[in-house]
């Protein structure tokens, strides 16, 4: 059992990406008012879905490079270099 006290206003790693997914707060690093310790796994599921991109860290650079590619004509002159010169996928 978890005490919300000790949660709030502090970081705490639980659950981290469900409850961003799931929380109606800005930047839920703890447990904020309404927010129970176990998200909803359902509403993480389906809000998941809804996101236009997603990132992974275990492939940030793949990632990265995906990000750019669909980004192409709205992105940074950084952005760009960073795609010519380090993106090898063959797709742009």
């Amino acid at each position: 059992p978890h005490s919300r006290d000790m949660h709030r206003c502090v970081f705490h790693p639980a659950n981290y990406q469900s409850r961003h997914l799931t929380s109606s707060a800005r930047r839920p690093h703890g447990l904020e008012d309404g927010d129970p310790f176990e998200p909803n796994v359902t509403a993480a599921n389906r809000t998941y879905w809804e996101l236009d991109f997603v990132s992974l860290t275990e492939f940030v650079h793949e990632s990265r490079c995906l990000l750019y590619y669909r980004l192409k004509s709205n992105t940074t002159p950084e952005a760009l270099a960073y795609l010519d010169n380090n993106c090898r996928c063959g797709a742009h």
